[in-house]
């Protein structure tokens, strides 16, 4: 009775821990946002969360790491793409169907967390620490992208010839190109300008790979 209950116990502190750490990662997302990363502190963070600044560092022993975590969280750029791209279904669907797809959601991430995207990259041309961040955003949306088209071109949609790497990094480079100059659109014209990006894209970026 004693390991049962412990074992329940156990299981609810881990999942009280883990509401926690992702109170303090969407806290620290809305505060980086409003206010940029350099003139938000972690104190500031555990008073808007309601702990001991001490506990920010239990959970992340630095505020790069905080930053990082923001980067990779579900609804912020890599984790729905990730997400996306590692679902067995997604195996199901046509390359295009994917690839665009792809687009959409990648540009969808940045463009609904805009203010906080906008701000990290101007951030990352002034602080080494956050642009490396962002080399290693890019890089990790880039690689999980590559491994899905190597899977594609194991398959025979994809040209042997193909560098797989190299053209999951154009893809992910021109869809943040896109953002980075039309992230001040209105809403609707943001949408419409996306949606015929995503499009346009995937149809040359096709003409190039694909048999």
């Amino acid at each position: 009775m004693t390991d049962t209950s412990g074992s329940v116990n156990l299981t609810m502190r881990q999942q009280q821990a883990a509401a926690r750490r992702q109170q303090i990662i969407d806290t620290a997302a809305r505060l980086f946002a409003e206010q940029g990363v350099a003139k938000t502190t972690t104190r500031h963070i555990a008073q808007e969360v309601g702990v001991a600044e001490g506990l920010i560092f239990r959970y992340f022993p630095t505020k790069l790491d905080l930053v990082r975590a923001v980067t990779s969280s579900a609804h912020v750029f890599l984790g729905g793409l990730r997400i996306m791209l590692q679902d067995p279904a997604t195996t199901a669907h046509p390359l295009a169907d994917v690839m665009q797809r792809v687009a959409t959601v990648w540009l969808d991430l940045l463009h609904r967390e805009a203010a906080l995207s906008s701000i990290l990259f101007g951030e990352a041309l002034i602080n080494p620490d956050i642009g490396g961040l962002l080399d290693e955003v890019i890089h990790e949306g880039a690689s999980n992208l590559e491994h899905f088209l190597e899977g594609r071109k194991q398959r025979g949609e994809i040209t042997p010839q193909v560098d797989t790497k190299t053209v999951a990094h154009v893809y992910m480079a021109s869809t943040l190109m896109f953002f980075l100059r039309n992230r001040r659109l209105s809403e609707e014209a943001w949408q419409k300008e996306a949606d015929a990006f995503a499009t346009h894209l995937t149809t040359a970026w096709l003409r190039m790979v694909a048999h």
